[in-house]
């Protein structure tokens, strides 16, 4: 995209001038067919895409510059900033033939203008926020925004510094030795100063007529053209000036900056080379290409900008920012600087001038302050005072290398003395005190164990370093935050109950399409289930329907559910309600719907079902009901009998033949119990699942399930403590705010101990093994199983295999 002023450059030498408008720009620009796609969007009425450049696209606005700078290319005394056109000349003649070059370009291609919007042969219009006449280019409150920002002197120099200015430019303000009495009487010696209404009442007067009244000159590429910069306490000024062949000066630009807190703390040197290498970087666009002259008040930068100066390195940076510059440094009296008040009475908001380089100092700083780097010097000290390495420099001296210490003995023969730091090869054997500050740089920018691992072994050396490495990268809270979860636990499988419907658990399913949801609820020793259709899902209508279902089955002893409001211990409604039927309520670990198995299996069978239904246009309920009749009577996968023969004792009847059959108990148990330990071996194999090392006073992590953006870590930087711990049923407080969750030992990830030095000196320290990425797979033989060890009310009589436990719930 041009840049406005490059544009106001080279335009306002004519006396005649148009502006055109172009209607609806971007949509004039045809889009190449294999671009349009990535235009679709959707409406009521289907997909559509454009065939047309949209607005809102990020590259529209360069991609429409550069047709309509195709299309003008030549064109004289014509510029155009996307759908703005301006066309000059120095008399009408010449204007309209311009104008009429244009026209021709523009029907040429079939650009449509606004005619509405277009100003035809006038002597003064707005083009790009500037008003363009004759007399110039009248001030953009951006370029007269250090003016307008001028507060009022606090002192006689800041009232020098304004009136210097005002002088500068008298020949745009009236009457100027009259106006600015009431303020050059301060500046008498016997005067005592004193800011009266007379005094303001001048200094309004000059500030309006130098914003207002005057009219900022054109640049001209052939006129000589200098930068005026200067440096106050608190803000820096500059000025943009050209003088013609005849002498006069005219002003292009103002500009003037507030400095920062850190720059206020620089030298008065540095502030005014400060205010020279922004100066030039603000008016950049008039200076590249152009030889011109940088003016300070301030005779050191003389020398400091010369070519053989040796200046301090914060003025070296900015020197060398100046490169690609042509320009001459001069020196005026600080009394003939007129933009001494820009830099005195400035009250713009401070803006630091180079926010990538204070950030990366500080970030050196930052660095350097947390972990300084080892130098040869202190490993050359640290080891002439460790004792085991004196040890080693005597037996590698005198040729015992049987008298090294253990773990030494195996590269006996690759350690060597270079003055008082041994090496094995080329590598540094770093000292026991400085092993921990070696690891620590290692560390930076938390590079995983193999990587550090790699790093630490291309040049330093100790024995068991790997393992340090290791318990190092587990000790790091950053690492600890954002690493995988644990292996899972082994699955803990639900047994068998002693009768049919006497352990049941209840889920919802929805919501369907058309609002309502299913209530499903399973018994986990038949396997069978009932659906129920329900319009809300509240306490209140649940009970209902359980009631209906009781009623037809029976009170089951337990009843299993998920921590749905409705369906929790602090529903007060829900829970007195099982306490009256005498059943016991198990609410299933949070976020952790594996415990509530069977349930959530059958869910997602009857969902497939009710998707069948949908896709082939059938009425859901009818299917749903003919689906239930078959699961019914067909023989289940892992019990080996139909749902409808476990809980009535007796086949239930289909379309298909049937041949009554006696129950088998014995049998079925046995079967049962065999698919369960192969599906668990399996599962637990597959899965890689061991043993939680979380136990009880342990502290560990939690996993973090809401996650607030993607820089989000899996687990919260919140510590907690282990209170009770059954199985993987465990319940943890916070350290923090005190409260209790309770959790499965795959949500909780536990802090290890702090590595002992004294034990890995002498070679006792346990390794603890890798953290493994959990992978779960699905179970072939079953999906319920559950966490609990609760006392079970009714224990069979009968013998059980070692391998069989039975489920007991709470």
């Amino acid at each position: 995209m041009p840049v406005v002023d490059e544009l106001l450059a080279r335009i306002g030498t004519g006396k005649v001038r148009s502006k055109l408008d172009i209607r609806d720009a971007f949509l004039q620009t045809e889009l190449a067919p294999e671009s349009r796609d990535i235009t679709t969007f959707i409406t009521s009425r289907g997909l559509f895409r454009f065939k047309r450049l949209p607005f809102g696209l990020v590259s529209a606005p360069e991609i429409f510059q550069k047709v309509m700078d195709e299309i003008l290319s030549g064109c004289e005394g014509t510029v155009c900033y996307l759908d703005d056109i301006y066309v000059e000349g120095k008399d009408v003649e010449e204007h309209d033939i311009r104008l009429k070059i244009v026209f021709d370009r523009l029907t040429k291609r079939g650009v449509v203008l606004n005619m509405q919007k277009c100003i035809i042969r006038v002597s003064e219009l707005q083009f790009l926020g500037h008003v363009i006449s004759p007399n110039g280019i009248r001030p953009s409150p951006s370029k007269v925004e250090a003016l307008l920002s001028f507060r009022q002197p606090e002192n006689v120099s800041e009232i020098k510094s304004f009136l210097g200015l005002a002088n500068y430019l008298n020949k745009f303000i009236p009457n100027l030795a009259a106006v600015d009495e009431p303020l050059r009487r301060l500046l008498h010696q016997t005067a005592k100063f004193s800011w009266g209404q007379e005094q303001q009442h001048a200094f309004d007067v000059i500030k309006q007529a130098l914003t207002k009244d005057n009219n900022l000159g054109y640049y001209n590429c052939k006129d000589v053209t200098s930068v005026i910069a200067d440096a106050g306490p608190t803000a820096l000024g500059a000025a943009l000036i050209q003088t013609n062949n005849q002498g006069e000066h005219r002003v292009i630009c103002f500009a003037s900056k507030s400095l920062t807190e850190t720059e206020r703390r620089y030298c008065q040197t540095e502030k005014e080379a400060l205010a020279l290498v922004w100066s030039v970087e603000r008016f950049q666009m008039y200076l590249l290409g152009k030889s011109f002259d940088l003016i300070t008040d301030c005779k050191a930068l003389l020398y400091l900008f010369n070519p053989r100066s040796k200046p301090c390195a914060r003025i070296e940076r900015w020197v060398l920012r100046l490169q690609g510059f042509q320009y001459n440094v001069k020196h005026i009296p600080g009394h003939k600087n007129i933009v001494d008040a820009l830099s005195r009475l400035s009250t713009l908001k401070p803006v630091p001038f180079d926010v990538a380089e204070e950030l990366f100092v500080n970030g050196v700083g930052q660095a350097a302050a947390s972990t300084a780097a080892i130098r040869w010097e202190e490993v050359d000290r640290t080891s002439e005072q460790d004792e085991e390495i004196m040890q080693i420099f005597e037996s590698i001296s005198s040729g015992r290398l049987f008298e090294l210490p253990m773990e030494y003995r195996g590269v006996g023969r690759e350690l060597c003395r270079v003055g008082n730091v041994l090496m094995r090869g080329d590598r540094v054997v770093v000292p026991k005190r400085l092993r921990e500050q070696v690891l620590s740089l290692a560390h930076e920018g938390h590079p995983g164990t193999r990587m550090m691992k790699s790093h630490l072994r291309s040049s330093v050396w100790w024995p068991k370093l790997d393992s340090d490495v290791e318990a190092y990268v587990k000790q790091c809270r950053g690492c600890l935050l954002t690493s995988a979860p644990d292996a899972p636990e082994p699955m803990r499988r639900r047994d068998l109950p002693s009768a049919p419907w006497e352990d049941i658990a209840i889920d919802f399913l929805g919501p369907l399409p058309e609002g309502q949801f299913l209530l499903v609820v399973v018994d986990y020793y038949s396997r069978y289930y009932e659906v129920c259709e329900m319009a809300t899902i509240t306490a209140e209508d649940t009970i209902k329907e359980l009631v209906t279902i009781f009623s037809r089955h029976g009170i089951p002893v337990t009843l299993t559910a998920d921590n749905a409001p409705q369906l929790s211990e602090d529903c007060e409604l829900f829970s007195k309600f099982c306490k009256d039927f005498g059943i016991l309520l198990i609410n299933t670990i949070p976020y952790w719907p594996q415990m509530n198995g069977e349930v959530e299996r059958q869910n997602r069978t009857i969902l497939k079902r009710l998707q069948f239904a949908q896709e082939l246009g059938q009425d859901w309920r009818r299917e749903l009901q003919k689906f239930l009749l078959t699961y019914r009577a067909a023989s289940h996968s892992t019990t080996g009998r139909s749902p409808a023969e476990l809980l009535f004792g007796r086949k239930i009847r289909t379309k298909l033949p049937l041949m009554v059959s006696s129950r088998d108990d014995e049998e079925l148990r046995d079967r049962d119990a065999m698919v369960k330990q192969k599906g668990k071996e399996y599962s637990d194999k597959h899965r890689n699942a061991q043993e939680s090392e979380v136990s009880v006073g342990d502290r560990v992590l939690m996993k973090r399930f809401k996650k607030d953006n993607k820089l989000s870590t899996p687990f919260s930087n919140e510590e907690y403590v282990v209170l009770t711990k059954t199985g993987s049923d465990t319940t943890v407080k916070s350290t923090v705010s005190g409260k209790e969750y309770r959790r499965n030992t795959s949500h909780l990830k536990k802090i290890p101990k702090r590595m002992d030095k004294e034990a890995h000196d002498d070679g006792t320290t346990e390794r603890t093994s890798m953290m493994r990425t959990s992978a779960e797979t699905d179970d072939p033989g079953a999906a319920d199983h559950v966490n609990t060890n609760a006392e079970h009310e009714r224990k069979r009589m009968r013998k059980e295999p070692a391998w069989f436990q039975t489920y007991v719930p709470h």
